[in-house]
């Protein structure tokens, strides 16, 4: 019950900070940070851990796609997924899920 309690406190702090973020700026990539930031302090658990997904160079991160991935589209949704979801490019694996590896929701 009292972890409960806690989760749900953490969830009304999100919304707050969220809801001060919009009115600032109306921003959706101003947003996305701020969640970061808010996802790191409040959901530290939540986060994926740095140590699961060891940085890895372009060339493998082909080699780990699927047959006749185009290299160029490839490394152009790696680089976007990185940017808007705030985790380091070296670390974006093909086999990554969004929500259970990458932590979004």
């Amino acid at each position: 019950m009292f972890v409960r309690g806690i989760t749900a406190l953490k969830a009304v702090l999100f919304l707050i900070v969220l809801r001060a973020a919009c009115a600032v700026r109306r921003s959706t990539i101003h947003v996305a940070k701020v969640w970061c930031v808010v996802r790191d302090m409040l959901f530290s658990h939540d986060v994926p851990r740095r140590d699961l997904w060891p940085p890895i160079s372009e060339d493998e991160f082909i080699r780990r796609c699927s047959p006749g991935v185009d290299r160029q589209r490839a490394l152009r949704v790696r680089r976007i997924v990185s940017e808007q979801l705030g985790v380091d490019y070296d670390r974006i694996y093909p086999e990554q899920r969004f929500i259970e590896d990458l932590g979004c929701d």
